[in-house]
C-alpha cells in the first residue's frame, strides 16, 4: 500500500509538471507571430521611419547649407538619436515579445522585414557618422549622401516585397 501511494504521488507531480510545462509552451506558442503578422507590423515602423528620415534631411540640409551652426547640428542629431533610439527600442521589443514562427513567412514577407531592420541599421550608422564628421562640411555631405542611398535601398526592399505581396506573389 505504500508503494501504491509514492507512486501515485509522483505520478501526479509529474503529471502536474508536464502540465505546467505544456501550458506555459502554449502561451509562449499563442505570443508568436506568424510572418505574414509581422510583415503587416512592419507597416508601423515605415511610416515612424518615413517621418524620420524626413526630419533628418531637413537638419542635414540645413547645416550643409550652413543655415544652422555645428552646435546647433550637433543638438538636433542628439535629438534624432533620442527619436531612433525609441524607435529601435519599440521594435526589439516587439520581436521579443513576440517571436515569429519559424517557417511562418514567405519570401516577400521576410524580404520586407529585412528592409526595415537594414532601414534601422543605416540610420544608427548616419547619426554615428554625423557625430564623427560634423566638423567637416564636405566630408559630411558626401558620407551623407552615400549613406543615405543605403536607407533608399534598404527602403525599397520592403516597398518591393509590398509590391509583390499586393500583386498575389506572397
Amino acid at each position: 500500500m505504500t508503494k501504491k501511494k509514492i507512486i501515485l504521488c509522483v505520478t501526479l507531480i509529474t503529471l502536474s509538471i508536464f502540465s505546467i510545462f505544456a501550458f506555459k509552451s502554449f502561451q509562449k506558442y499563442q505570443k508568436q507571430y506568424t510572418g505574414k503578422q509581422w510583415y503587416e507590423r512592419q507597416s508601423d515602423y515605415i511610416d515612424d521611419l518615413s517621418v524620420y528620415t524626413g526630419e533628418m534631411d531637413d537638419i542635414f540640409s540645413l547645416y550643409i547649407a550652413e543655415s544652422i551652426s555645428e552646435d546647433d547640428f550637433l543638438n538636433h542629431v542628439s535629438l534624432l538619436q533620442n527619436q531612433l533610439s525609441a524607435i529601435q527600442v519599440s521594435y526589439q521589443q516587439e520581436k521579443e515579445i513576440h517571436p515569429v514562427r519559424t517557417g511562418s513567412y514567405t519570401y516577400n514577407q521576410k524580404y520586407a522585414c529585412e528592409g526595415v531592420e537594414e532601414t534601422l541599421t543605416h540610420l544608427q550608422e548616419i547619426l554615428d557618422m554625423a557625430r564623427e564628421n560634423s566638423g567637416d562640411v564636405t566630408t559630411l555631405a558626401y558620407k551623407y549622401l552615400a549613406l543615405h542611398q543605403n536607407i533608399i535601398d534598404s527602403m525599397s526592399k520592403y516597398t518591393a516585397a509590398q509590391t509583390a505581396i499586393a500583386a498575389g506573389n506572397p
